[in-house]
């Protein structure tokens, strides 16, 4: 739709009504990781190539972080991290959450 308010909505809403209920009933102890399948840029409103953004809540804060102050294209973009594959990415979390 290419409105920043409500995608900022939508995302605010995943933090709330899914990953709190989640971390509260499990805890410290759980690694969380979040992902999206492709980048959707507010200027194109339609699916992008690319990396895309991670974050991995992990048990043990700094085992394995990129850097980022917030989770979005240009702040992934500024760590240098890119994972070749979903592969490498599910590797890098279980290396900093087991």
């Amino acid at each position: 739709m290419g409105d920043l308010r409500e995608k900022v909505h939508a995302v605010e809403r995943v933090d709330a009504e899914v990953l709190a209920p989640i971390l509260a009933a499990w805890g410290a102890e759980l690694g969380v990781l979040v992902v999206p399948d492709h980048q959707t840029p507010l200027r194109t409103r339609t699916h992008a190539s690319g990396p895309v953004p991670f974050v991995i809540g992990e048990p043990r804060p700094g085992a394995g972080g990129g850097g980022a102050m917030a989770f979005g294209e240009t702040q992934a973009a500024m760590t240098g991290l890119t994972l070749e594959s979903g592969a490498a990415l599910m590797g890098l979390f279980l290396e900093v959450t087991g």
